[in-house]
């Protein structure tokens, strides 16, 4: 007896969709494969030979489970912060401010996601996988505490000139183009450079700025943990 067409079209229609299942778990399996690579080989250390100054200027890196800053002095006599951002900046000027948490992000993750009940399944797959516009964030604190931050870096007035030279380069245009928003009274925000990808996170952007200034971190610092991995 003669197969009927809409069996064996559904048939045809079933392989391939197992093809197009099985490459596509390959193609996942395998893209999860070269990121743990990519991971393994960022943790080549890259500055072994830096060595604290014994007499320098402190900056601290600040992580949490997903985000890092650099705090850094806003006036020293090697670089003055103001001059870029302005206490007028901010939504209250804060004059009780002796630093600035500075950080750089994903433009969506950052606006529109205040607070972790904010954040939706769109925004963290777009800013993962998608190349994505990028925004910087300052925040006016003081010197944190040892208990407060991930790592301390002391660095000669040379290599903190060149950290701040790189961190001024990430704003985009001449450094005043802020964005109508804050999270509170002490911060504000700011249009970036670069792009915001799985490659290159806000913990990879800051751990090619302290690489810039000749501190020893990571190759590749995708995530927050291994920005101070080899700082005290």
């Amino acid at each position: 007896m003669p197969e009927e067409p809409q069996t064996d079209s559904r048939r045809r229609f079933l392989r391939r969709l197992r093809r197009w299942l099985v490459r596509g778990v390959l193609a996942v399996v395998g893209f999860v494969a070269f990121y743990a690579l990519f991971l393994l080989v960022g943790l080549i250390q890259v500055n072994r030979g830096y060595a604290p100054p014994a007499d320098g200027i402190e900056v601290f890196v600040q992580s949490d489970a997903v985000h890092t800053d650099l705090i850094l002095p806003i006036q020293n006599g090697q670089w003055d912060w103001s001059e870029l951002l302005p206490a007028a900046d901010f939504p209250e000027e804060p004059a009780w401010a002796t630093h600035y948490a500075i950080g750089w992000g994903d433009r969506g993750f950052y606006l529109d996601t205040p607070t972790w009940a904010d954040l939706k399944a769109s925004t963290a797959v777009v800013a993962m996988f998608w190349p994505s516009r990028t925004v910087m964030h300052v925040s006016a604190c003081t010197a944190p505490g040892r208990e407060q931050t991930s790592a301390r870096v002391v660095l000669t007035p040379e290599q903190y000139r060149t950290l701040c030279e790189s961190i001024a380069d990430s704003f985009a245009g001449d450094h005043t183009e802020q964005i109508d928003f804050s999270y509170g009274r002490y911060d504000a925000f700011y249009q970036a450079t670069g792009a915001y990808h799985c490659f290159y996170t806000c913990n990879s952007w800051a751990g090619a700025k302290l690489r810039a200034a000749g501190v020893a971190t990571p190759l590749f610092t995708p995530l927050p943990g291994q920005v101070g991995m080899y700082l005290e």
